[in-house]
């Protein structure tokens, strides 16, 4: 959730509502990334996923569209956030 989190602040924003919706989701990839340390997260394994999120988003732009790739990745964080 950390990397995908990261990914859609960083890629997103302008899909998912503009700049102050940007700062939230960018509040929820941190804490994301504090909860992820906390359950024993190495930099190592945080890099493997921000890599895997980052080859599955470029997947869905490749076949769908940025905007399509954007809604899909911020409705599945939604979805999932607590």
């Amino acid at each position: 959730m950390a990397a995908a989190a990261e990914l859609a602040a960083q890629r997103c924003g302008g899909y998912a509502g503009g700049y102050e919706s940007v700062k939230r989701m960018k509040q929820d990839a941190n804490r994301s990334v504090v909860t992820a340390k906390n359950l024993g997260a190495t930099p190592e394994v945080m890099e493997r996923a921000r890599q895997d999120t980052q080859s599955a988003f470029t997947t869905a732009v490749v076949f769908t569209d940025q905007q399509h790739a954007c809604n899909s990745l911020v409705s599945e964080l939604a979805w999932n956030s607590n």
